[in-house]
């Protein structure tokens, strides 16, 4: 399979082993099914916040991708396939953190984008792609043949998001617009401590 198939089709119930069935079996369907003017506003609120963090952080995106590259030259992105809305596969990109040629091996400048959270600068790009959401269940990891519990699987209503609620059950459950406003104001308050 080309990485071009693998990141653009959509995933089938062979794609993933069946779990074994447990207590979270009846959280499934229990979660709060957006309505269309909700994905709208969810969406609009995405793009908006997204595109103005976006161009405001530009200088420091390149600038990063500068000491990237004079450090230890291209690439200065690495990827990782995760599993969105309803099954869909796509690629988040970071900054590179490891070296060129040892891949298990931190560079310096990498251990201190980590330690600032500045090697996610470029996932907001996927946030204004769609392919993510500022707030939402956490992402899951593609690997061929993932097992889900159910409540992983309950995650899949919506786009994985860059920042994630502390009680995601009750997040699906009970979605409003200002809960994510409340999960973004929380983590930036967090940030800033």
């Amino acid at each position: 399979m080309t990485f071009f198939e693998v990141t653009t089709r959509r995933l089938t119930r062979t794609d993933f082993t069946s779990p074994p069935r447990n207590h979270l079996s009846s959280d499934i369907g229990r979660h709060k099914v957006l309505t269309q003017r909700q994905k709208r506003m969810k969406r609009a609120f995405d793009v908006v916040i997204s595109f103005t963090l976006l161009c405001l952080m530009l200088p420091l995106m390149l600038l990063v991708a500068l000491l990237l590259y004079l450090e230890d030259g291209s690439p200065i992105l690495q990827k990782q396939c995760q599993i969105g809305a309803g099954g869909q596969i796509f690629c988040i990109y970071t900054f590179r953190t490891t070296l060129r040629h040892d891949a298990e091996t931190r560079s310096d400048f990498g251990r201190f984008l980590i330690a600032t959270c500045l090697d996610r600068l470029p996932i907001f790009l996927n946030v204004f792609k769609g392919d993510m959401s500022l707030v939402g269940p956490n992402p899951l990891v593609y690997t061929p043949g993932i097992a889900l519990t159910d409540r992983r699987r309950a995650g899949l209503c919506m786009s994985p998001g860059l920042f994630q609620a502390r009680d995601e059950r009750a997040y699906l459950e009970n979605y409003s617009l200002w809960s994510d406003i409340h999960v973004l104001l929380a983590n930036f308050g967090i940030l800033l401590k």
